[in-house]
């Protein structure tokens, strides 16, 4: 109305330009994350605000919201020292965020593994059951393959070369036998006992599965579990959708909050359920190629050791004399038994 009303609100304003200019610490109330309002000293440079609590020895960054201020972020270490000498001295390092808040609310969204599973809801428990039971199986079959002995390579030639080449071949084929472990000297007993013959194959066969059902048992639970986990994160996904649709009906799809929930534990759940497949699938596959390519090996060493005649030259050596020849006469008419002799 007036010129000196006019200048008034002019330095009025100037003030406020001048004051944003030079903050200073103001009386403010801030609201901790526990929902606490206290009161602290808060400071402002444009969008960002800083608080400190001197009782305390806290402070932070804060956000402004209806009149008061939320803790966005608090300090620690050099950071709070920093903030403190700001407050004290008015001399001091300001970290902010320099995305003006976006950062700290992706931060604060940020959650634990535990709290990220539960979230998965109820048919995350199978899946977790599923991956301890082939990670149980795969450490005691990682376990018995790491002691198995060592296979000896060429056995079948060498114990042809001993009992060939040495004078005293059962002793030569018992020192080889010495050195021998697991199926390789169950291999080799089964052919230094038994002559070559049907008996001798189906005993060495035997061996061959006893061994491999050894290896392989439980190993398929590994393989139920590679393909069961994405179909148990298949369902989690269509329950979470079906919870969806029905949050969607009530609240409609205005208010993203109020579907979270069901999508949540629609994602969750595929997600684990990849992820305890995935390892179980390569864990199965390396096991199950280790223990192929140890049966092969047991297989072609039996195969050779098949074709030894040891088992016959373990019998002969139970008679101190060969056997005489039989005597018969030629008047016995044909057919007739000859006459033993011992």
């Amino acid at each position: 109305e007036d010129m000196s009303s006019g200048l008034a609100l002019i330095k009025q304003s100037l003030a406020r330009q001048v004051s944003r200019l030079n903050p200073t610490w103001q009386e403010a109330k801030i609201v901790s994350p526990q929902g606490l309002v206290q009161a602290a000293q808060v400071i402002n440079i444009g969008p960002v605000a800083w608080f400190w609590q001197t009782r305390q020895q806290h402070g932070g960054l804060a956000v402004a919201d209806d009149g008061l201020y939320k803790v966005a972020k608090t300090f620690q270490g050099e950071t709070l020292n920093q903030l403190s000498s700001l407050y004290e001295n008015n001399i001091g390092h300001a970290y902010f965020d320099p995305s003006l808040d976006r950062a700290l609310k992706v931060a604060s969204q940020e959650e634990s593994l535990l709290t990220h599973i539960q979230k998965g809801g109820v048919w995350v428990l199978p899946i977790l059951g599923f991956a301890l039971l082939a990670l149980a199986i795969a450490a005691i079959k990682v376990l018995q393959l790491w002691r198995l002995p060592r296979q000896e390579p060429m056995l079948a030639e060498r114990i042809d070369s001993v009992t060939k080449n040495t004078g005293d071949a059962q002793s030569g084929l018992q020192q080889l036998r010495q050195n021998l472990q697991g199926a390789q000297a169950d291999l080799v007993a089964i052919v230094a006992d038994t002559p070559i013959s049907q008996q001798r194959d189906e005993r060495l066969f035997a061996c061959l599965l006893e061994n491999r059902y050894q290896l392989e048992k439980f190993l398929g639970a590994i393989a139920i579990t590679a393909a069961v986990s994405p179909l148990l994160g298949l369902l989690g996904t269509v329950s979470g959708m079906i919870e969806t649709f029905k949050l969607m009906t009530i609240f409609g799809a205005g208010d993203p909050s109020a579907v979270s929930g069901g999508i949540s534990e629609a994602l969750v759940t595929t997600e684990l359920g990849l992820v305890v497949a995935i390892p179980a699938l390569i864990l199965h596959a390396l096991i199950s190629r280790h223990i192929r390519n140890h049966n092969e090996q047991l297989e072609t060493t039996a195969v050779k050791l098949g074709q030894l005649n040891l088992g016959n030259e373990g019998l002969l050596t139970r008679f101190e004399q060969p056997l005489p020849e039989t005597i018969f006469s030629s008047g016995k008419a044909e057919g007739e038994k000859f006459s033993d002799s011992k």
